[in-house]
């Protein structure tokens, strides 16, 4: 994204979450919007299971937050595997 003009503002220190009883890393940086003013906060979620590795992102730009982090949480909350 570098290539195309983003920036990135902040990487938070990882931690581990819980999901659907599993413990998963999270990694959570901002990043600038190629469009517009409002940054983006970006969560990557890398969840050992057997000898497989799950890894989804889920993102959201700051300012439709109050909109988006209730969605993305219950969609992260109703994960099973």
């Amino acid at each position: 994204m570098t290539s195309m003009g983003a920036k990135l503002f902040a990487v938070a220190t990882p931690k581990i979450e819980m999901i659907n009883g599993n413990p998963a890393l999270l990694l959570e940086y901002r990043r600038s919007d190629l469009l517009g003013p409002s940054p983006w906060t970006v969560k990557q979620y890398k969840i050992p299971a057997g000898d497989k590795l799950i890894e989804f992102t889920v993102s959201y730009r700051e300012s439709d937050a109050s909109i988006w982090k209730p969605i993305l949480e219950y969609v992260k909350q109703s994960l099973r595997f």
